[in-house]
């Protein structure tokens, strides 16, 4: 009995949506089953490309033109996706030039949602374009492993969700006035962030130069002033549609107040102001050693909406209570209702609830493994 073709017969719409989950390259090998495939990936508005790094430049050259010729051929491309292999230093250049030359044409043709994806290993390339921040059709972008060149002016009107895995910038300044440009942002992961700034080897001469210079110029001084309120405004910036934050590895540099709208927090131990979280109801404390009661009162003591807290220790190494001074024992919460500790050491519980369960009436406390 002969088996029924029973997807051929969709729309192309639906056959289209379905090819948008394959790579770009085994979406055009389907037009190999039969002459109602053929012409389909022609129409896909999304683009996944895998870049891999051969010895042989001139196979790298050809794979180049073959992803110009599909991207020049679109229309309307609504998701863009590049992930790369290892990088031999002598295709950095070049590889930088092409992934932003890709990029501002897929923004010319109303681009919404960009995936920048790399292992992380040196050498790093680098998104410099400024056509990037300042894409108004943007909605998801996300960066992993990538040098992040952020531009003067940062306007991202539509952006709401941004990803950035393993990121450099050139100083922490740069993370904030790149959110500063996202005022639709709702949803965002930040881990493991780090800062590596090229440096300039004039950097010492201009300093020398600047010493002799005549002291009753006086040239500097309003644009010294400029970076002043620049840098207050970034340092006041707020997310006001911010509904989830997932963030790690952040430095003081970064300030919590940034994403101090959000509902929804899981971050991991944090050495910077606290500041008030008006509706977060859920949190979430990721704790590498032992957990850090300090922080978790402070955090409580912020967050009066407070509802869910889930405490995670990486590794079991539990400080005595008797060590810690309890300045809020009711939490400072009414409103939270669980407690959720992670990988506590049986030895340490029942003293643990002895000390929590008396603090609140309403508050649930569970233990899991």
């Amino acid at each position: 009995m002969a088996m029924v073709d029973r997807i051929s017969p969709l729309p192309d719409d639906i056959l289209c949506h379905i090819l948008s989950f394959l790579s770009t390259k085994d979406a055009i090998s389907t037009s190999l089953l039969s002459k109602r495939w053929r012409p389909l990936w022609r129409s896909l508005p999304c683009l996944h490309f895998d870049l891999n790094f051969p010895n042989s430049p001139s196979i790298y050259i050809n794979n180049c033109n073959i992803i110009y010729r599909i991207i020049l051929s679109r229309d309307h491309i609504k998701s863009l996706r590049f992930q790369c292999g290892p990088i031999f230093n002598f295709y950095l250049d070049p590889l930088d030039a092409n992934i932003n030359e890709w990029v501002d044409i897929a923004i010319q043709h109303g681009l919404e949602n960009l995936d920048l994806g790399h292992p992380c290993d040196p050498p790093i390339p680098t998104l410099w374009s400024s056509s990037i921040f300042r894409c108004k059709t943007l909605v998801v972008l996300k960066l992993e492993g990538f040098f992040v060149d952020v531009d003067d002016i940062v306007h991202l009107p539509s952006l709401k969700i941004l990803i950035l895995d393993c990121a450099y910038f050139r100083e922490p300044r740069c993370v904030l006035k790149l959110l500063s440009g996202c005022p639709s942002l709702e949803n965002l992961e930040a881990n493991c962030i780090d800062y590596d700034g090229p440096i300039e080897e004039d950097s010492e001469e201009e300093q020398d130069e600047s010493i002799e210079e005549d002291p009753e110029e006086e040239q500097d001084e309003p644009i010294e002033e400029d970076m002043e309120e620049t840098n207050g405004d970034y340092d006041g910036i707020s997310l006001p549609k911010l509904v989830n934050a997932e963030v790690s590895c952040l430095t003081p540099d970064i300030p919590l107040r940034a994403i101090s709208s959000v509902r929804f927090l899981r971050m991991d131990e944090y050495l910077g102001d606290i500041p008030v979280f008006p509706n977060l109801t859920h949190l979430e404390i990721g704790m590498r050693i032992k957990i850090n009661w300090p922080l978790v009162l402070e955090m409580l003591k912020q967050c009066p909406k407070l509802q869910v807290l889930v405490l995670n220790i990486a590794v079991v190494e539990f400080s005595s209570f008797a060590d810690v001074d309890w300045p809020y024992p009711q939490f400072n919460s009414r409103a939270l209702r669980t407690m959720t500790i992670y990988n506590a050491p049986s030895h340490a519980k029942l003293e643990m609830l002895k000390e929590l369960e008396g603090s609140s009436a309403i508050c649930q406390i569970s233990f899991m493994d």
